[in-house]
């Protein structure tokens, strides 16, 4: 995709140009690990692409009273929860 297409259609997106960046490291560490590797595995590897990419995050983030708990809070804005599974 070009520059000028990511720019236009990244804002349509509430902060399009970090949602843009995330998606891209998320593509290269699926390429990277493959269909078949466990949820720790790809968030070992998101967190080395978001230290990699000065992405600042949480990991492993409780969210309220609920129990829930996310993988990632990127840059206080986007929430990330990893679900692997086979196509």
């Amino acid at each position: 995709m070009s520059n000028a297409l990511a720019a236009q259609t990244n804002e349509h997106f509430l902060f399009g140009d970090l949602t843009y960046k995330i998606n891209g490291l998320l593509i290269e560490v699926h390429k990277q690990h493959g269909p078949f590797a466990r949820e720790k595995q790809y968030a070992d590897a998101v967190e080395t692409k978001f230290r990699e990419n000065n992405i600042l995050f949480q990991r492993e983030l409780r969210i309220g009273d609920s129990g829930n708990i996310v993988n990632f809070l990127a840059d206080n804005k986007v929430v990330l929860d990893l679900k692997p599974y086979l196509f």
